[in-house]
């Protein structure tokens, strides 16, 4: 009787360790799309963590949260994607030499990709134009930030290029929940 107790608490200790293992050590084979196509990536725990970070990152700042016409700068909004992209190279700078494995198919190609074709873009052509008018028009001080933004001539233009940008946005943090939730 002692060693049949013996091989079940020996054997529910393995469990423990095969659930444990599999939790922190194992990967999960998984295919996300991009605008430009797809990529199939192996996925580990430190890959979830790292898209779970970026992820919040990306939802609780204007990048993936529609633009408010009436409230919403900006300035202000360039000031957070550029806040974003930082966070995002970090996340880039810690992902291990030993993942990158070839020239394709990584989880470092996806950021990449976010980067230069989610966040970039917008940011490019639009945050110097928006900041000089501002600086520009700031005069006596007797007009808000919004109002000054809202005299830009070229707003309803950079609106679209908002709106654009928040698409993607919302795309890839949907790609980035599908390798958290692998």
């Amino acid at each position: 009787m002692l060693s049949a107790v013996y091989f079940y608490q020996k054997k529910d200790t393995v469990g423990i360790l095969t659930g444990w293992y599999s939790k922190y050590y194992s990967t999960a084979d998984i295919t996300v799309h991009l605008p430009g196509g797809s990529l199939n990536l192996a996925v580990n725990r430190q890959d979830k963590v790292s898209a779970w970070k970026i992820y919040n990152q990306i939802n609780t700042r204007i990048a993936s949260v529609d633009f408010n016409e009436d409230y919403d700068s900006f300035v202000n909004v360039n000031k957070s994607l550029y806040e974003l992209f930082k966070v995002i190279r970090e996340e880039l700078a810690n992902i291990p030499v030993e993942k990158i494995k070839d020239e394709n198919n990584t989880l470092v190609d996806f950021y990449h990709d976010l980067l230069n074709k989610g966040i970039r873009p917008y940011l490019s052509r639009w945050h110097i134009p928006i900041s000089h008018y501002v600086e520009a028009n700031k005069g006596d001080g007797k007009r808000s930030l919004l109002e000054i933004e809202k005299s830009f001539p070229q707003r309803q233009e950079m609106l679209k290029d908002m709106k654009a940008m928040n698409l993607r946005m919302k795309d890839y943090s949907a790609q980035l929940m599908k390798v958290i939730r692998s």
